[in-house]
């Protein structure tokens, strides 16, 4: 009986941490960041390595917003922690082409929908905007 009890005990605990890294179906986020090399940014959440089929590209998180749900970003970067890469991408043509063209240094904007369903990790690009420089006022 003690084993018994000690077994839906773990079943329950496995469940439980499990549950708090499977995002909603359709979690709709923001993400502001870098494609490619790491950049001098101060302000890094996180940096995950994504792939479109055989193309494996780096992403330098500055920002990571949920837009919907209950799920909080930290959720998201524990749950994408143990992966590489953490997700594979996919979209409409004009958000893929901008992400996979975007110039070196060019900071983005990328509103999508997350997919992590075990064993489904995707992030589903809807757009890929590039975000203004910001400029330095003198003196």
């Amino acid at each position: 009986m003690a084993r018994a009890a000690a077994a839906c005990a773990l079943v329950a605990l496995a469940s439980a941490t499990s549950a708090q890294l499977v995002a909603p179906p359709s979690t709709l986020v923001r993400i502001e960041g870098y494609v490619g090399a790491k950049p001098q940014e101060p302000n890094l959440v996180v940096s995950w390595r994504i792939n479109r089929g055989r193309d494996v590209y780096d992403l330098h998180v500055t920002q990571l917003l949920v837009l919907n749900g209950t799920l909080r970003p930290e959720q998201i970067i524990v749950g994408l922690r143990p992966y590489s890469p953490a997700l594979s991408f996919t979209g409409n043509l004009e958000a893929l082409d901008a992400f996979v063209n975007a110039p070196a240094g060019q900071k983005l904007a990328i509103i999508g929908y997350l997919h992590i369903e075990p064993p489904v990790r995707e992030l589903i690009l809807s757009t890929v905007q590039p975000m203004p420089v910001p400029t330095q006022q003198a003196d």
